[in-house]
């Protein structure tokens, strides 16, 4: 028995869509579910989707193609849960690759945990500075998804029900739209299960891919995936955490010589904030992060 569905969206990806095709089936779990949403593309990735669903007919992975005409991961990541009658869903990008073993261990924490949420994992991200590995965190979740992106994608399982009962992915929000979702999951409180010492997947970040390198030329993205964060969630403690982010990527902004960096810390943070303390909270996180410092996040924590 099945209790997963894999959603993956994919726009023009005829070129490297392969590997994370490969990588799916590669998974040892039979039978495996897998929904694909054609976003639109324009160079030949339906093609190579549908190829590789009629050549999983007879390998026990049952696969699902779509399209979705309007343009985004969200809406299509929403499409692609309409074909999902499994009770659990886990989403894809398709320029990443899935880890060996990953979709049966996680079968496996779904039938040993049946009261759980949410399942997470580790992943392992690559850039040009260097390899990365990234985790889920099941403890203090609403910080650790705000600040450190442990509701990204590739990171988590969770019921369809959850998924659904949280308002599903928000085509609005055109970046951080996971973290944007995985708060308003979080804010349910399911009971989250983390799987220690296991690599998801491995995220290969470029400026091509879904993940991307930057953020002043995408800035109102993230600023709008923000407000919309601080949305989910009434009460002056969230407000300050959505704040404090706000300062850090202020300090992301100025690092890439972004203008918007004084705007979004005078304009926004500063100028709804009345506590002396607070507002020095902010300018010192924003001074480390546009000095090219980390940790900014979890120096602040206590005040948070």
């Amino acid at each position: 028995m099945t209790a997963l569905t894999i959603v993956i969206p994919v726009y023009n990806r005829a070129g490297i869509v392969g590997r994370t095709l490969e990588s799916i089936e590669a998974q040892s779990w039979r039978p495996l579910n897998v929904v694909l949403v054609d976003n639109g593309s324009t160079d030949g990735t339906y093609g190579v989707l549908s190829r590789w669903k009629d050549s999983c007919k007879a390998s026990g992975i049952n696969v699902t193609l779509v399209k979705e005409p309007i343009p985004g991961a969200a809406a299509a990541r929403n499409r692609g849960l309409m074909e999902v009658s499994t009770p659990w869903v886990m989403h894809f990008d398709s320029d990443d690759a899935m880890r060996p073993g990953h979709i049966e261990r996680i079968e496996k924490a779904i039938a040993g945990n049946p009261t759980a949420g949410i399942i997470g994992w580790d992943v392992m991200v690559h850039r040009n500075d260097g390899d990365h590995r990234y985790g889920f965190k099941a403890n203090d979740a609403l910080y650790n998804a705000l600040f450190h992106g442990t509701m990204a994608t590739l990171r988590w399982a969770a019921t369809v029900k959850l998924v659904r009962d949280a308002g599903m992915w928000n085509p609005d929000v055109k970046g951080w739209d996971d973290s944007e979702l995985g708060i308003r999951m979080l804010a349910l409180k399911p009971k989250a299960i983390y799987l220690r010492n296991h690599i998801g997947a491995d995220v290969y970040a470029s400026s091509e891919s879904i993940t991307g390198t930057g953020y002043a030329i995408c800035a109102s993205r993230w600023e709008h995936s923000l407000d919309c964060m601080e949305n989910s969630i009434p009460g002056l403690r969230w407000r300050r955490r959505v704040n404090l982010m706000r300062a850090i990527l202020a300090g992301l902004y100025m690092r890439e010589e972004c203008p918007e960096a004084a705007n979004l810390l005078i304009g926004k943070v500063m100028a709804s904030e009345n506590s002396t303390l607070y507002r020095t909270l902010y300018n010192i996180s924003y001074r480390m992060t546009s000095s090219g410092h980390r940790g900014a996040a979890r120096l602040m924590r206590p005040f948070f």
